[in-house]
């Protein structure tokens, strides 16, 4: 899994719109984005580089345009106006507002529509390396919000986006925003009848296979430093006819990939603890399945829950706080229950019937 170093270099010269943005304060408001989106414009990308390369060059355009605009759509907070409403050509004004800019867009023109926020934007291929250079204006106040350039390799052209987003979202909600967040998932996209560890980006993107042991693994989960993951494979061990749902553990950063947990039965369900050294999950033992505490050697810490006899504890989440949830069919059906992390204060959340 290749990570991208970018450049994230503030545009020179905007000072002074920018402290005027950041002492207005927080734009938009998280009980208010429930009720009422704020409409955004969005005009295609500029092409800022030598006229000569600008067709070859239009996919990298494209990819950062569209993935700016889902990652805007799926944050909930804002509505795109249609491109055929905009009163202006795009493409023959510049990215800063008249009078300042010669060529510059007219606040009045986009505050005619309706718009919020106005992002305009512009991006440059010279060799391998694309160059975006953004500004997010807050069209009633007639206000900068956000003025940056990033720099990166061309394959990082998705990534680019992502930051972007987050930025916008940061300068905004004052929330940080989650586009450069990674999923790990457990899929048969591999084909046959196996299931593979995956992970990609948040949205599907930048799919890489982490595991082929051409069976079943399931219920990944990530460390808390984003450089290891836990999961359950099915194992067929040497000298035996019959696979054993074991956990491993592959560390991303090195590649190396470790059997914590194979005790004859159930080993599944990993969450880790809020800092990184041990792992919760649920051990069967040939009897019935309990939540154990772990080390990342697999070397067992305590056991959490205690039955009752017969009764499934499985599926441990463990909070940034150290609160553990977990399903268990104690009540008769499988309900949610919390604890704390040695499972003291034991408490049922879901009060369905049973």
């Amino acid at each position: 899994m290749m990570k991208q170093i970018l450049a994230l270099i503030l545009i020179l010269g905007l000072s002074p719109l920018i402290s005027q943005a950041q002492s207005n304060g927080i734009y938009i408001k998280m009980g208010e984005a429930r009720t009422k989106k704020s409409l955004m414009a969005f005009p295609p990308l500029q092409y800022s580089g030598s006229p000569s390369t600008a067709s070859r060059n239009q996919g990298v355009g494209i990819e950062i345009f569209n993935t700016i605009t889902n990652d805007l759509s799926v944050s909930s907070y804002f509505q795109f106006i249609n491109q055929s409403a905009f009163l202006e050509d795009t493409a023959k004004t510049g990215l800063m507002p008249a009078p300042g800019l010669p060529n510059g867009f007219k606040f009045q023109s986009w505050s005619s529509i309706g718009a919020d926020f106005l992002v305009r934007a512009a991006y440059s291929v010279v060799g391998n390396e694309v160059t975006l250079e953004t500004y997010t204006y807050h069209v009633p106040r007639a206000a900068l919000v956000l003025g940056k350039k990033y720099k990166g390799p061309t394959s990082s052209a998705r990534r680019i986006a992502h930051t972007f987003s987050n930025d916008v979202l940061k300068a905004l909600t004052g929330e940080e925003g989650p586009f450069l967040s990674r999923v790990v998932v457990s899929s048969d996209r591999a084909g046959g009848q196996s299931k593979e560890i995956f992970v990609m980006d948040w949205d599907g993107a930048n799919s890489e296979q982490v595991s082929r042991h051409r069976s079943i693994a399931i219920s990944p989960a990530w460390s808390p430093d984003g450089k290891k993951i836990a999961y359950t494979s099915y194992v067929k061990r040497v000298g035996s006819k019959f696979r054993n749902a074991d956990m491993l553990l592959l560390d991303l950063t090195t590649g190396k990939r470790s059997l914590i947990s194979y005790r004859q039965g159930i080993n599944s369900g990993a969450s880790f603890s809020p800092d990184g050294r041990n792992i919760y999950l649920t051990i069967s033992q040939g009897t019935s399945p309990d939540i154990y505490k772990m080390t990342l050697d697999g070397t067992l810490v305590g056991k959490i829950t205690n039955g009752p006899s017969g009764a499934l504890n499985v599926e441990p989440n463990v909070s940034n706080s150290g609160q553990l949830a977990f399903s268990s069919d104690r009540a008769g059906r499988p309900m949610i229950y919390t604890a704390n992390g040695d499972g003291s204060a034991l408490k049922r959340i879901d009060h369905r019937a049973c």
